[in-house]
């Protein structure tokens, strides 16, 4: 498991910071926001001192850049960075004082993600973390145990999420249909989101060989707990 860095608190004491945990801003999501990794980042551009993935967490860009404000704002407040304006830059570093930068280029290929929790660490060095606090979020997908095929329980807020955490479930299993995302389709019955489902399978199939047959048309969505769920089988 990787971690994506939301602000740096540089040496504020821990003690300090889980005083005011209590209050820490309700993010605007509670189903964890899926994401691609979408390039590979050298930090800073010029002369490189660590290589990142950079993240796109497409529709929910805006809002993922909206609570990293919000959460800015909650820690000066609370005197636990000092002010300053940096933008919002999503990434997941993966080394430190790279050797070959082309290496890293060469060998990036996109692949999917999403957010499990936001969580307090604190360093211990020689890059070891120590978790002292966590605010979990709500998987978006997550696989479940069948006896023959595939299966996800996929959760959303709206059926047009449905679809593209669908998606992503599948892309978890087989990256490659990154290549094949459908960012802006807009089906609004849960047959309609199984058609355009396989209509990507086919189109990954035929291009590049998929190891799914078909999103089977089975189940129906259902509301629990303020969001939508589906089962969605599919057939290998």
């Amino acid at each position: 498991m990787r971690h994506m860095t939301l602000a740096f608190l540089g040496s504020a004491a821990p003690s300090r910071v889980l005083d005011a945990i209590t209050l820490f801003p309700q993010p605007p999501f509670a189903l964890g926001p899926v994401g691609i990794f979408d390039s590979c980042l050298p930090l800073p551009p010029r002369q490189p001192r660590l290589i990142a993935w950079h993240v796109d967490f497409l529709q929910r860009s805006d809002l993922l850049a909206s609570f990293h404000r919000l959460l800015v704002v909650w820690l000066e407040r609370h005197g636990l960075i000092s002010a300053h304006a940096d933008r919002f830059c999503p990434h997941v570093t993966l080394c430190r004082r790279p050797k070959q930068l082309a290496d890293w280029e060469q060998a990036f290929t996109p692949l999917p993600l999403f957010i499990r929790a936001i969580t307090l660490f604190s360093s211990l060095g020689a890059s070891q973390y120590q978790p002292l606090w966590s605010y979990p979020l709500i998987a978006p997908f997550e696989e479940l145990d069948h006896t023959a095929d595939i299966a996800f329980c996929v959760r959303a807020t709206t059926l047009q999420e449905l679809y593209q955490h669908a998606q992503f479930g599948l892309a978890f299993s087989f990256p490659p249909l990154l290549h094949y995302l459908d960012r802006e389709g807009q089906p609004d019955t849960l047959e309609a989101i199984v058609s355009a489902l396989n209509a990507r399978i086919a189109i990954a199939d035929q291009e590049v060989g998929c190891p799914y047959k078909a999103v089977s048309y089975h189940g129906d969505v259902y509301e629990r707990n303020g969001l939508l769920e589906w089962e969605m089988i599919v057939d290998v």
